[in-house]
Formats: C-alpha cells, sequence, structure tokens
C-alpha cells in the first residue's frame, strides 16, 4: 500500500477518505478484501493442497519396492559362487499409507493443536507429523517357484512437514476473518520494500511471515516496520 494513500487528512469536522481505497469502516476486514488478498496466494496454497491430497499418495506409489536377498555372510565373502541365487530367499519391503497430520504441541499428543501464531512466538516450525506403513515380504524359492509371505506392516514415524498456512493442513483452513482474529492472526504482511503503514488490520494472507517485524501505534494509523 503507498504511503501517501494510507493516511487520511483533516477538512474541518470531516475525515477525508478518498485517498484511501482499502478504508471500510469497522474492525474486520470486508469479505471482498478478503477474497482478493488471498488470490496473493492462491497458486501456492492449492498447490500445496494438491500435494497433500493427491500428490504425496502418488508419489509414494510411484516408488518401487526395494528387495535383498538372505544368505550366509561366510559364505558370500570365501565362496560366493557356490550360491544359487535363483534359490535364495529375499526380503522386499516398501512404504504405504503416508500421511501428513496437522500440526500438534509435541508434549501434549494429537489432541492440542499447534497454531502458527505460537510457532512464531516460540521460533519453531509449523510442521505436522509425517506417518506411515513400513512393510516387508519374505519370499522363499523352491525349484524356481516364488512362495512369498503374508506383509508385515509396521506404524512407523518418518519426521515433520512444515506446513503452509491456511492449505487443507492448516489449522487455520477455511477461518472467517472473526476467527482468524480471535487466533490472533489477523496481522501479516509479506512485501519487499522495507516500511509500510496500514489504517486497519490485514487478514494474514501469505504462508510466509517476515523475519522481523516491529509495529507503532500513531493515533489511528499503525506503522509496521520489516526488516528483511
Amino acid at each position: 500500500m503507498a504511503k501517501s494513500s494510507s493516511k487520511t487528512k483533516q477538512k474541518g469536522s470531516k475525515v477525508e477518505t478518498s485517498r484511501v481505497p482499502s478504508f471500510r469502516g469497522g474492525h474486520l476486514p470486508a469479505e471482498e478484501d478478503v477474497k482478493r488478498l488471498r488470490t496473493l496466494s492462491a497458486p501456492h496454497v492449492e498447490s500445496f493442497n494438491y500435494f497433500l491430497e493427491h500428490g504425496l499418495d502418488r508419489g509414494i506409489k510411484s516408488i518401487e519396492p526395494a528387495e535383498f536377498s538372505i544368505v550366509d555372510p561366510t559364505v558370500l565373502r570365501e565362496n560366493p559362487s557356490s550360491i544359487d541365487w535363483n534359490e535364495t530367499a529375499t526380503v522386499k519391503y516398501w512404504v504405504e499409507s503416508v500421511k501428513i497430520a496437522k500440526p500438534v504441541k509435541a508434549s501434549s499428543g494429537n489432541s492440542n493443536k499447534l497454531l502458527p501464531r505460537e510457532c512464531r512466538e516460540r521460533g519453531l516450525m509449523y510442521s505436522g507429523p509425517i506417518s506411515g506403513n513400513f512393510c516387508y515380504s519374505v519370499i522363499q524359492r523352491r525349484n524356481g517357484v516364488e512362495i512369498p509371505s503374508k506383509p508385515v506392516r509396521i506404524e512407523k514415524s518418518f519426521g515433520n512437514m512444515p506446513i503452509m498456512i491456511l492449505s487443507t493442513g492448516c489449522h487455520l483452513y477455511g477461518s472467517t476473518p472473526k476467527e482468524l482474529v480471535k487466533y490472533k492472526e489477523e496481522v501479516c504482511i509479506v512485501l519487499l520494500g522495507s516500511k509500510v503503514e496500514i489504517d486497519r488490520p490485514l487478514l494474514l494472507v501469505s504462508g510466509l511471515s517476515p523475519p522481523s517485524l516491529e509495529a507503532h501505534t500513531h493515533s489511528s494509523t499503525i506503522s509496521l516496520s520489516l526488516s528483511l
């Protein structure tokens, strides 16, 4: 927002707002403004949503199972030519049903959700736990015939995945302006300049947060200094 357009001028007892296109009454942004602002980050958020809903599953399924042979290491080292690889048992293993959950507090279990505001204040990564099944099957070979065992599936944790704010993997997904204010997520600005002045709170519209943000109030104007 241009600096010259964010200030109002006094004309007698009236306030001139013609130079402030975004000016609207009330403490909450209008739904029209919310939709327009969210189009800025829509390509990124929608791409991340596709990854969570379709891309991750397709990517995991495209990975071919790995396999290794079960042999006596001593025989393999001293007399490898004696091994009949066509009759050697193997273990086939793969990963399936990988899911990324919404962020939670590590010490509180899945019942206590972790919000972006707390991550910013505590210097934490806003990430969700990755879980899935590690699977394997032992394949015996007798006279050229493969006899696979019943697959064994073990639930495993595979670390954490950073979550894009306002995506379907975020606790703020689908939140109204009033709900975002309740979560203390009403102010979040992403820009390339060094300073901006606003005359009302802005909705969080992007998955990015400024590295350093300082706020100073001057009557009805809030001045935010951003360090990049």
